[in-house]
């Protein structure tokens, strides 16, 4: 896969045939052809995608190891699962959304959505539509951004703090935080 700084888009409709423009920044030169070059000749019969999607800063490790390290004092001080403290977190500070679904479907999406990872649940309540349940389904933090991550950090320090569990400094945890998008 190759990556390109993408300077702007357009897409033009036409009688016969649609036109997507993309135009890019002059450094990504070598990849453009990099990728003209891989897929060589285009074969009007096939199909192609093309998938363009803004580039996120990757979480610093440092940060998600330091919550992960509470998560694990909580635990133990709790007797709780490290799992159940991690979930517990994600539900009350997380991302999630709301859909209804078909009893018949239910088990296999709540499954499907499950097996994402440990941060991946589903919260089951009755629906207003006959034959559905809705859905909570919750996303795991692999896929928070840097605001996302801060709060739900933010939220085990809390944790931690409230059960005297010593815990970094402000400007410790800011210096953490701040690497995200290194």
């Amino acid at each position: 896969m190759s990556t390109v700084q993408i300077r702007e888009i357009s897409l033009t409709l036409g009688y016969d045939a649609d036109e997507l423009r993309i135009i890019t920044k002059r450094s990504s030169r070598a990849s453009i052809e990099t990728m003209i070059d891989d897929l060589g000749k285009l074969d009007e019969t096939a199909a192609y995608s093309l998938e363009i999607k803004k580039i996120r800063g990757k979480r610093s490790i440092d940060a998600n190891n330091y919550m992960w390290q509470l998560i694990d004092k909580i635990a133990d001080k709790t007797r709780t699962k490290r799992e159940d403290i991690y979930r517990n977190a994600i539900r009350e500070n997380g991302v999630f959304d709301d859909v209804a679904v078909t009893e018949q479907a239910l088990e296999a999406v709540v499954s499907g959505w499950e097996s994402h990872g440990v941060g991946w649940f589903c919260d089951i309540f009755e629906s207003s539509l006959p034959g559905c349940k809705k859905l909570r389904l919750y996303y795991g933090s692999s896929i928070y951004d840097s605001k996302q991550m801060s709060r739900l950090i933010d939220s085990v320090v809390y944790d931690a703090k409230e059960l005297k569990i010593e815990t970094m400094t402000p400007d410790e945890l800011a210096e953490i935080k701040s690497k995200w998008g290194e």
